[in-house]
């Protein structure tokens, strides 16, 4: 499955040593986090789900999640892994 991350672009034709820094930082935060919470509702024009991706380190539950957790796709455009199309 392939995952557009709302208006943010991850996606790249050629395989760049950003990407794969963008990549490494999703998979590192993902795997401890406690709570994850995707939420998508169409897809953009390669197929792709557009995915709003919210988490947090703790179990507090989903509506602690979406006010107090972390948004992962602002993340990506903070640290220059994403930029917003």
């Amino acid at each position: 499955m392939s995952l557009s991350l709302g208006s943010r672009s991850l996606a790249s034709s050629t395989p760049t040593p950003e990407g794969a820094a963008g990549r490494r930082f999703v998979r590192k935060q993902l795997a401890v986090a406690r709570t994850v919470i995707v939420n998508t509702r169409k897809y953009d024009i390669h197929r792709r789900y557009v995915a709003h991706v919210f988490y947090a380190f703790n179990k507090r539950g989903i509506e602690h999640t979406f006010l107090k957790g972390r948004y992962l796709n602002q993340e990506l455009v903070n640290k220059g892994f994403a930029k917003v199309v």
